[in-house]
């Protein structure tokens, strides 16, 4: 059977400095269905631009992975892919969460719910065998409509206890070269894998646990360090971002990555996320991280306020995060930290203090976001009551889409840009930083952020 697989356009700021990462995800899914037996094609909006008619008439069926901002595009795609008669699979994070809404539509067959490999394949071979004559009803892991229309959400499917046991993504798929554009430390070109999945904590924001499982699995060591030197050697890469969402989750895991590194002598510089209180408690593995070629670490520190944090849930405190942030440089990690502006509570002084506790921390890179309700998370869960757009393309966290007893949108909006602004325009980050930071990007990152938000506009006051 022939596959499209599409990865919407995330479109906004990113596309415009060039900073593509590769749908990861949705190469891992596509990469199983082809070892199943399918001819599979794998379209990144982002760089391959939007599939032609007649890539989409070639298709048996199309199957397309999105995150909510990218959810006004997919409906797009699922709408051109039903008009030309093709069976239409959804799924990711916003179909995983949003399958009846979708559904709804009419534009998509069938939900892939969390994490989608084994689903799509078992779901793939059932079509191919029975086309749209199939009972999808023991099809673990879906949701459908019945031919009442009814929609019906089948048994989740167990998560994949060994991801050893997954193939290597094929980044043959995608048109790889792109990618070689984003560069890691102004020099590095750097593309994403993947090492673990699940996360133990559950921070309130966050649809990881509810996607991939709060229980972590990992992969060998050894695989791992596999496909780091695969990217060198067979695609040319210099750089890597491991996007688990902590790598750091076992120690002598994370050791053991290290040494093997070392060993092999890559010469690859990589980024990572972690968790303050894991870099506070093993500061020895640190420095071991940095002789492996660890060039940045990306910190949620998100708040000025422990109140804030406790909120969030993230079990950390503000000096904790100040603490790994001076751990980090002091064995020449780059600090990346995440901020989050405009959380329930917060007053515009709230939002300051967040600012000014960024600023006083000074991470090479600062990072800024409006708390976002994302469905799925316990925070969309909390705030459903106050969330009065269904526009997902707002859903960028550049936006404010909940109302707030404390500040409004525009207030919101307003100190988000001001936190961008202070921060990077300092005299003290510019001098410091000028060599190694492409401020040329920056801007232009950051250009695109401000120009995107007074597009769309406010959604209310």
């Amino acid at each position: 059977m022939k596959i499209l697989f599409v990865n919407p356009d995330l479109g906004g700021p990113y596309k415009d400095s060039s900073i593509y990462m590769p749908p990861i995800g949705l190469l891992y899914v596509a990469t199983v269905a082809r070892d199943a037996g399918h001819d599979v094609r794998v379209i990144d909006v982002a760089v391959d631009g939007s599939p032609s008619d007649a890539q989409i008439a070639d298709a048996d069926l199309v199957g397309i992975g999105c995150l909510s901002s990218q959810f006004n595009y997919a409906l797009g795609l699922a709408e051109r892919a039903k008009a030309a008669g093709k069976i239409v699979v959804m799924g990711g994070p916003h179909p995983t969460f949003q399958a009846e809404e979708i559904l709804s539509t009419g534009l998509a067959d069938y939900i892939v719910r969390a994490e989608g490999e084994y689903t799509f394949r078992e779901l793939a071979a059932a079509i191919e065998q029975n086309g749209r004559r199939l009972d999808p009803s023991n099809i673990l892991g879906i949701s459908w409509r019945d031919a009442e229309g009814h929609v019906r959400h089948n048994p989740p499917r167990p998560f994949i206890e060994n991801i050893d046991e997954l193939p290597v993504p094929d980044r043959g798929l995608l048109n790889i070269e792109a990618y070689k554009a984003t560069k890691l430390e102004k020099t590095h070109s750097a593309t994403t894998l993947v090492t673990s999945r699940g996360c133990p904590f559950d921070c309130s924001f966050c649809v990881s646990t509810r996607m991939t499982g709060r229980r972590w699995r990992w992969r060998s060591a050894e695989s791992v360090v596999d496909e780091v030197q695969m990217l060198r050697d067979r695609y040319g890469f210099t750089g890597v971002f491991f996007v688990d969402d902590n790598l750091s989750v076992d120690i002598a895991r994370i050791e053991r990555l290290c040494s093997m590194m070392i060993e092999r002598k890559l010469g690859m510089r990589w980024w990572c996320m972690s968790r303050a209180d894991t870099i506070v408690r093993n500061e020895r593995v640190v420095a071991r991280m940095a002789q492996a070629g660890c060039g940045t670490i990306f910190l949620g520190l998100e708040s000025a306020s422990d109140d804030v944090l406790k909120t969030f849930n993230k079990k950390s405190t503000t000096d904790t995060g100040a603490r790994a942030v001076r751990i980090l440089h002091k064995h020449g990690i780059r600090s990346q930290g995440s901020f989050i502006l405009g959380a329930p509570e917060e007053k515009i002084r709230d939002m300051r203090r967040t600012i000014e506790f960024a600023k006083r921390l000074n991470p090479k890179v600062g990072q800024f976001s409006l708390l976002t309700p994302f469905p799925g998370s316990a925070l969309w869960d909390r705030l459903a009551d106050r969330i009065d757009t269904r526009d997902w393309s707002r859903f960028d966290c550049i936006h404010a889409v909940y109302r707030s007893d404390n500040a409004s949108v525009a207030t919101r909006e307003r100190m988000w840009k001001t936190a961008y602004r202070e921060y990077y325009m300092r005299p003290r980050y510019i001098l410091a930083h000028w060599r190694t930071i492409n401020f040329q990007k920056t801007f232009s990152l950051l250009s695109g952020m401000f120009k995107r938000r007074r597009k769309s506009g406010p959604v209310s006051t």
